[in-house]
């Protein structure tokens, strides 16, 4: 609900767990919206990064007062809280006696996208004494591929497993790593990323290589989770999540081969609430498949902690979101939610020209109209906003009139139509204190290119 703010979050259909997917669909905020893709991690993130490098796309954007922004680390932004994580875990073993300030540390990541660990290398950069980053990939294994061979080929089968965070073939923070491996050279990345769309793999020098050393890479497999979940669960009554059971396994593999004794951090990344018909069907095979509340609650049992106030929540939350979308679709789905889909094909009265004062605009080459966002009420705070603009063929008679429904995010609804568009503010009066309330839109048709959006106010 932060003003001048849209959110959309795209995720995959069949790529979450259940109390993944209910986080998403259940999602408050008046500006948000969620859509699920057919389609894996890959697709989501390949069609956002497309759609961040279109540039007729970011100019209709500009157009309607938009720019891109992204929260996952497509946006290195997210990466700075991340380099932090390492620094106060370093402070917490100095603080506990585990090291000595100057000590080395070992990092243990689960990781598929290549943010979190290249965090933890950013931290090794800054001087922090960290000797060895260790990633821990799952069966997806192209990173650990990668580190062993130098060479990157995401032509391999994409292969869904209980750890979904790291079901990714297409690591997108190793572009980062890979600028620095080549001594900050834009045109080898490019190159790389080239043949990677291309062909769909790519092969680094030696020299570069070497410049990753201080790195180390291995990945747990299916049942080797399953084990570690089990592992540790019976040896200290310590639950833990599939992602942080494959660093914990490659932590333990690490030090079986290079018999290195350097104390090692691992990154938890995820609650085991998160993921509990995993985590029980490997602390007890004999587990049956019991209701969500019914998993929460033996998984409450075996750990001894309570599960967090935000999980609980989310059982009886009511579910807000179930757009479905082809992953090809992503754009077109976005552009449609914010209304600039049509943007540039026609004039518009300026947003600055009294606001039209007789609540009346003229959308002549404008289809569909542009949308309001109306203030229903004294207090500024309290917004609403109608969430559908009609097309001009819709007005087949003079008087076609649609109601309003005042539902957040409801949809008008003529005949058989449902329609929606982008929002923009609408001051039905100077004076803030006195704001009236839109009680129907009257649609008048005038030709084949436009149609008046009439206003009426108590």
């Amino acid at each position: 609900d932060v003003p001048n703010t849209r959110i959309i979050v795209f995720y995959p259909k069949n790529g979450v767990s259940a109390i993944q997917e209910k986080q998403m669909v259940t999602q408050k905020g008046d500006n948000t919206s969620v859509v699920a893709i057919d389609g894996n991690f890959d697709d989501a993130q390949t069609n956002v990064k497309n759609m961040f490098g279109n540039a007729d796309l970011a100019a209709r954007l500009d157009a309607a007062g938009f720019q891109f922004s992204s929260a996952n680390s497509i946006n290195i932004g997210r990466l700075i809280p991340q380099v932090v994580y390492y620094v106060y875990a370093y402070g917490q073993m100095v603080k506990q006696g585990a090291i000595a300030a100057g000590e080395p540390m070992n990092v243990v990541v689960p990781t598929g996208n290549f943010g979190n660990i290249l965090a933890a290398y950013f931290a090794k950069q800054m001087g922090l004494p960290i000797q060895k980053l260790i990633i821990a990939s799952n069966e997806n294994k192209v990173l650990v591929d990668f580190f062993d061979t130098g060479a990157y080929d995401r032509n391999r089968d994409f292969i869904l497993t209980t750890s979904p965070s790291m079901d990714i073939l297409v690591s997108s923070n190793l572009e980062r790593l890979l600028y620095l491996m080549a001594d900050e050279s834009t045109e080898a990345v490019q190159t790389f990323m080239d043949q990677l769309k291309e062909i769909g793999r790519y092969e680094v020098t030696e020299a570069m290589k070497e410049k990753a050393k201080d790195f180390y890479a291995d990945y747990a497999t299916e049942e080797e989770v399953a084990a570690q979940i089990a592992a540790l669960y019976h040896a200290d009554g310590y639950v833990i999540d599939p992602h942080t059971a494959v660093a914990a396994h490659v932590a333990n593999t690490y030090v079986a081969e290079t018999d290195d004794h350097t104390p090692i951090i691992i990154a938890s990344t995820a609650s085991p609430y998160k993921f509990p018909q995993a985590v029980l069907t490997a602390i007890d095979p004999e587990f049956s498949d019991d209701s969500m509340e019914e998993m929460l609650d033996r998984l409450r049992e075996l750990s001894g902690v309570a599960f967090p106030a935000a999980i609980e929540e989310l059982l009886h939350a009511e579910v807000r979101h179930n757009t479905v979308v082809a992953s090809d679709e992503m754009q077109k789905s976005v552009e449609s939610g914010m209304g600039v889909d049509l943007v540039g094909r026609g004039k518009m009265p300026s947003r600055r020209s009294g606001m039209f004062p007789d609540c009346r605009l003229f959308c002549a080459y404008w289809l569909p109209c542009r949308l309001f966002r109306i203030r229903l009420s004294a207090n500024s705070r309290q917004i609403r906003f109608l969430s559908a603009v009609p097309h001009s063929s819709v007005c087949e008679q003079p008087t076609d009139c649609i109601s309003l429904d005042y539902s957040v995010f409801g949809w008008l609804q003529t005949a058989d139509r449902l329609y929606f568009s982008r929002l923009f503010r609408v001051r039905l009066a100077a004076n803030s204190r006195h704001q009236k309330q839109i009680t129907e839109i009257r649609l008048r048709h005038l030709n084949q290119q436009g149609f008046f959006c009439q206003f009426l106010v108590e």
